[in-house]
């Protein structure tokens, strides 16, 4: 009976079950990775096993919630759905360029632009494996996208699509997705540090314009979650990994100017696809 009623609570109330479960076991997992190790820069923290473990249980709890709560509902059959939604890779090439080519353009746009008005980032020293992405680009796969978008484009955005447009739905994940980083902003190294509301009010709209065009580009992509996981990939590591070290002599007075100015080309991108004309009656609006 008690589990009957549990699985009727959770198909009557799917969005309010996952956003639920998925910050608790967020919350607790890094709670408890301050408890045991306090608040040490994430650059020490990948050093420590136990610590990285946590790192990730933390991080990859919006896919095990979907993967859970998809089980609990529908069964085998709900999970085979959700992995055909996943490992959608056949949609055209148009989202797979979007999703790799704009934040790249954001994070080299807002560097050249920085540049035309200061000369704060330096000259241009290229590292000597500029030729290929380095490892730790790589590996920031493993981390976001990986771990989250099963469960933000995965499960969330199917069923918040049931009752709200594109639009809406994105900005509704951002907010969401957004303040689910609060625990982890105790990690110097990870998200904006709380004592900075300034910072955090860039992050949030940095976030729902990141959701938005993450929306765009997975509606146009038959709901393919992989595109996402692609715009995430090169959110995250676009700036970071490629254009910063281009710059090697470069304050973080200046990156925070770039950052901002990166906040403001993916506005201005998600407005014009937004815009844009729609193919084959796609409302994203």
């Amino acid at each position: 009976m008690i589990e009957t009623s549990s699985r009727q609570w959770i198909k009557k109330y799917p969005i309010v079950s996952f956003v639920f479960f998925t910050y608790l076991l967020t919350t607790v997992t890094w709670a408890l990775l301050l408890s045991i190790f306090g608040r040490i820069p994430i650059e020490e923290l990948i050093g420590k096993p136990s610590a990285v473990l946590l790192v990730y249980i933390g991080a990859g709890a919006p896919t095990v919630i979907a993967v859970v709560l998809t089980y609990i509902t529908n069964g085998v059959d709900g999970l085979s759905k959700l992995r055909k939604r996943v490992f959608n890779f056949r949609v055209g090439y148009s989202p797979w360029l979007a999703a790799l080519g704009i934040p790249f353009l954001c994070a080299l746009g807002a560097a050249a632009i920085y540049t035309e008005f200061s000369n704060d980032l330096g000259n241009i020293a290229l590292p000597s494996w500029y030729d290929i992405l380095p490892p730790s680009a790589l590996l920031l796969f493993l981390a976001g996208p990986l771990c989250e978008e099963t469960g933000w484009r995965g499960y969330l955005q199917p069923h918040l699509l049931k009752t709200f447009t594109p639009l809406k739905s994105a900005l509704l994940i951002g907010i969401i997705w957004c303040f689910w980083h609060i625990p982890l902003s105790l990690t110097p190294g990870t998200t904006p540090a709380l004592d900075h509301p300034t910072a955090w009010v860039q992050y949030l709209v940095s976030t729902i314009a990141t959701s938005v065009l993450i929306m765009i580009i997975v509606v146009r992509a038959q709901g393919s979650v992989a595109t996402a996981m692609v715009f995430h990939w090169a959110s995250n590591a676009a700036l970071s990994e490629v254009v910063m070290p281009m710059f090697p002599s470069a304050n973080n007075r200046a990156w925070e100017e770039v950052e901002l100015i990166q906040v403001g080309l993916l506005l201005l991108f998600a407005t014009i696809l937004l815009i844009l004309p729609r193919k084959n009656g796609v409302r994203v609006i």
